[in-house]
């Protein structure tokens, strides 16, 4: 037995040798090759062919990238196209793709119908929000309409305006909505209260400089057709009663207000009127100075809620709401917790929406972190590029007009870049 022993641990021995030696030899041959320009090219088709093999084993992450550059086509058109421009080919591909057996084909034609699906989303969503927009400068004129929106702060008010009429101006021609800084006593009325006033209104502007922030696009989506200033104190001519979603919505901007007014009350100063922003998006009482600073340190965009504020609101009760079930071990054992404090901090993302005031930043976020949540009710991995995709899909059909905004290409490049990391 031990001469049997001795000649197969010299045999295992011979044959680790030879595989040593077989594998420095492929990799001296490797660098070799890869020194010259034949070899770099083939070495680099490999890596590309591998890396085209495994994104089309996940081609829905290239879902929102094909809608988007539709939606991108079509807002850098210099002319308003017909629907059937984006409508029929995104029909006809969508049939060739469920019609036809060669996968490259089928590949390239769901492409396009989604390239031309961003473009008839984009197009419908402009639609939708149409509204009239002032042509000009008007002259001091009364002004009356119902408050939709108010934002106080540094000794102004700031009224977004649902318009009954404008002086001057034809029932057809009137904007849906007006915004009108007054600044002056403050006046007595509130979200859904009827007023009226003289203001000097004009077209919303255009961008200051060539490739700078568009505020003429972002107030038309907004469904805003003018913008002024207020020469006399608002009147408040009625407070309506309202049923349905309005009564919803009037009630939930006067709680913002009624928040707001109570943290600043609680907190005197510019540190209350950053909380306040922080909380209910009103951003009227922080002053010049303390902007500049924000500014000069590089945390302005802190003011804006978005997904680092959703997330630690959303965080918060979902960690919360998970210890406190794990601290019962009856119910620890027989529920599952962690799908119960996602359902919490689902609902509690949803209260903070409202409470901030909807913003479209704060909806993407809300998107994106409630996309998340839902993968953990439904026992799915919630940190995947997979949900960054279906969140930014449903974004970019909902809203168009976001591809155009640098917060959200900012969001999820950076929201891509951390999960690849990750995975």
């Amino acid at each position: 037995m031990s001469v049997i022993e001795e000649r197969a641990r010299r045999l295992t021995r011979r044959a680790l040798e030879n595989a040593r030696a077989s594998v420095e030899r492929e990799i001296s041959q490797s660098q070799s090759a890869r020194l010259t320009a034949p070899g770099f090219v083939s070495t680099l088709r490999m890596l590309t062919s591998s890396w085209a093999a495994v994104e089309i084993a996940h081609g829905g992450r290239w879902v929102p990238v094909f809608i988007g550059a539709g939606a991108a086509t079509y807002f850098g058109l210099a002319f308003e196209p017909a629907l059937a421009v984006f409508l029929y080919p995104m029909l006809g591909f969508a049939l060739i793709a469920l019609g036809i057996d060669r996968p490259a084909v089928r590949r390239t034609c769901i492409a396009a119908a989604l390239f031309a699906l961003g473009g008839f989303a984009a197009e419908i969503r402009t639609q939708q929000v149409h509204a009239p927009v002032l042509s000009g400068s008007l002259p001091i004129g009364e002004v009356s309409g119902s408050v939709v929106f108010l934002e106080k702060g540094n000794g102004r008010q700031r009224y977004t305006i649902r318009v009954h009429s404008i002086e001057g101006v034809a029932p057809e021609d009137l904007p849906e909505k007006v915004r009108v800084t007054w600044r002056g006593a403050p006046a007595d009325a509130r979200p859904g209260d009827s007023i009226r006033l003289k203001a000097k209104l004009s077209p919303p502007p255009d961008a200051a400089a060539p490739g700078a922030f568009d505020f003429r696009r972002h107030f038309y989506f907004l469904r805003i057709g003018a913008v002024g200033f207020a020469v006399s104190a608002p009147e408040k001519i009625s407070s309506q009663s309202r049923t349905g979603l309005a009564w919803w919505q009037v009630n939930i901007e006067r709680a913002r207000d009624r928040i707001a007014e109570r943290i600043r009350t609680a907190a005197p100063g510019q540190g209350g009127a950053i909380i306040s922003a922080l909380v209910t998006g009103k951003r009227g009482a922080i002053d010049e100075h303390s902007e500049n600073a924000l500014r000069d340190a590089g945390l302005a965009h802190l003011l804006a809620i978005s997904g680092m504020h959703m997330g630690l609101a959303t965080g918060l009760i979902f960690f919360a709401v998970r210890f406190l079930g794990a601290a019962i071990p009856g119910m620890a054992v027989r529920f599952s917790i962690k799908k119960w404090a996602a359902a919490a901090a689902l609902a509690s993302g949803f209260v903070y929406l409202m409470l901030s005031g909807g913003a479209w930043s704060a909806q993407r976020a809300f998107v994106m972190t409630g996309v998340m949540f839902v993968a953990i009710m439904a026992d799915r991995r919630a940190l995947s590029l997979r949900n960054v995709a279906i969140a930014a899909t449903v974004i970019l059909l909902m809203t168009p007009e976001a591809i155009l905004h640098p917060g959200f290409q900012m969001s999820f490049a950076a929201a891509t870049a951390l999960i690849a990391a990750f995975d």
